[in-house]
């Protein structure tokens, strides 16, 4: 019985001081409106698919909370990303750039649709020029 209810005391507090660490945006709106620009551009390391910007994840508020500290020390944006790529890899940036680890991602399917056409213009040659000896 104590058990349970230490266990609840520990859940209980957990999710009221969870609720204070209300993120606090930079009080320079310019500032901010940089901040938030980044955030639509890095990706929550937690959640597939979504930005920090729409993410709910604890560490997605961290790194937010890591861009406006660095914001409002006069980083510019493109060291910020060099810095949460130098940390978190390529895969952090919503779109990552060409690289040579990147670009079969990036050049293979268009290599693949290019391979599709050839292969299909030539078989559809080798079946014409089978049916025009055939009508012959």
């Amino acid at each position: 019985m104590l058990n349970r209810l230490l266990a609840t005391c520990c859940l209980l507090s957990t999710i009221a001081f969870s609720a204070w660490a209300v993120e606090q945006p930079l009080t320079d709106q310019e500032q901010e409106a940089r901040a938030y620009k980044l955030f639509h551009e890095i990706r929550c390391s937690t959640c597939s698919g979504q930005t920090i910007a729409e993410s709910p994840a604890d560490a997605a508020a961290d790194l937010r909370q890591a861009i406006r500290v660095q914001v409002a020390a006069g980083e510019t944006d493109t060291a910020i990303q060099e810095y949460l790529v130098m940390r978190y890899g390529d895969s952090i940036m919503l779109y990552s750039p060409l690289t040579m680890n990147t670009a079969i991602l990036w050049l293979g399917p268009a290599l693949l649709l290019i391979t599709v056409i050839i292969g299909v213009w030539i078989g559809i040659k080798k079946v014409l020029a089978q049916y025009n000896k055939d009508a012959l």
